[in-house]
């Protein structure tokens, strides 16, 4: 069933054109900051909310924020599908593993090392503190960024961090979502009912990989189905915004994750069809490019280490600026210290080059 089958589905889609690495730099800025807003403005953080017709509205924007994970999963996908198709194929699938095992975890080593000693011996959190009775057990997959999915807890050492069981899963079974990439109309529905099923499977529940493989299989498709049309004009932008706008209504008040993907989705073609002022896509490239490593130690900041210096104001925007900043500057420092070490040429050789 050849690719210019669906030619008709492309055209859904507007200019969603090939992203290139600045474009997911953009992409992955805007879900670092979603996820800061997220995290910050949870029910219980120290904060002067604005009530607006009964509604705490910096709350519902934090809560609404998880949205980042979508967009962090499906640029997975995207990016995943688009090596995948430059190689032509996976190839063999014990150094696909191993590629993508590498790639994935040895940023998260190096804040592990940098960040759970700091906590063990400054601020007292230690294994026992931190993971209870069975803190040996806990901690070796923890370090393994498979806590969630083998403990069946995200509560590691780093909440965050939980993330990482869902994305292993997640390519962990990309071999497989590859072989049946053609029948798309199957795989999106599949997708959409997988965590009825994942019930009988306790690691992809645990795991939260059930909840996403609709958002990973919709950048797969992205990237797979190429549909490089002509740009939309300003009625086309319109209808975009117009249905992304019902969509954020819809996730609003349904508050079901599905509808994420849908959201992503219209948001990442909105972005392919419009052009954004230089000085806001410049600054959200050079967020994008600390977004991994922000991604990885912000919790310690915001949370556990320094709640205090964070939350001092009780304003939203000075909170959040403080927070912003002092993760930028902290992942400049990481940087630094990536390239001393050559931590990037390590993990390119670790991982093969591929």
């Amino acid at each position: 069933m050849p690719v210019c089958d669906f030619r008709w589905f492309c055209l859904l889609f507007l200019n969603m054109r090939t992203l290139t690495v600045t474009d997911t730099n953009v992409l992955k800025g805007i879900a670092l900051l979603l996820l800061l807003c997220h995290h910050c403005f949870v029910p219980g953080q120290t904060y002067d909310d604005i009530i607006l017709f009964g509604h705490p509205v910096v709350q519902n924007i934090g809560e609404f924020s998880k949205l980042c994970v979508t967009i962090f999963v499906f640029l997975s996908g995207y990016g995943l599908t688009i090596q995948t198709m430059a190689k032509g194929s996976i190839g063999n699938i014990f150094a696909f593993y191993r590629r993508r095992y590498v790639k994935l975890m040895i940023n998260y080593w190096l804040i592990w090392l940098l960040f759970v000693p700091l906590g063990i011996l400054v601020f007292n959190r230690t294994f026992p503190i931190v993971y209870g009775e069975h803190y040996a057990w806990a901690a070796f997959w923890d370090f393994w960024g498979l806590h969630a999915a083998v403990v069946g807890s995200p509560w590691g050492y780093n909440p965050t961090w939980g993330f990482y069981s869902c994305i292993i899963m997640l390519y962990l079974v990309y071999p497989i979502i590859w072989k049946f990439r053609r029948w798309w109309m199957v795989m999106i529905p599949f997708s959409i009912l997988f965590p009825i099923v994942a019930q009988f499977l306790p690691l992809f529940e645990s795991s939260g990989c059930a909840i996403y493989l609709l958002a990973f299989i919709c950048g797969m498709l992205f990237a797979y189905l190429k549909p490089e049309m002509g740009g939309a004009n300003l009625v086309g932008r319109l209808l975009l915004f117009m249905l992304l706008l019902i969509a954020c209504w819809v996730r609003f008040y349904m508050h079901t994750i599905m509808w994420d993907s849908a959201i992503t989705i219209l948001g990442v073609v909105l972005y392919c069809n419009v052009l954004m002022p230089r000085f806001i896509h410049r600054s959200l490239v050079f967020i994008g490019k600390h977004s991994y490593n922000i991604f990885l130690f912000h919790t310690f900041i915001y949370y556990y280490y320094f709640p205090e210096y964070i939350y001092w104001s009780s304003n939203p925007l000075f909170i959040y600026s403080t927070l912003l900043t002092a993760c930028i500057l902290i992942s400049i420092g990481i940087e630094k210290i990536k390239n001393i070490f050559c931590i990037n040429n390590l993990q390119n050789r670790l991982a093969g080059n591929g």
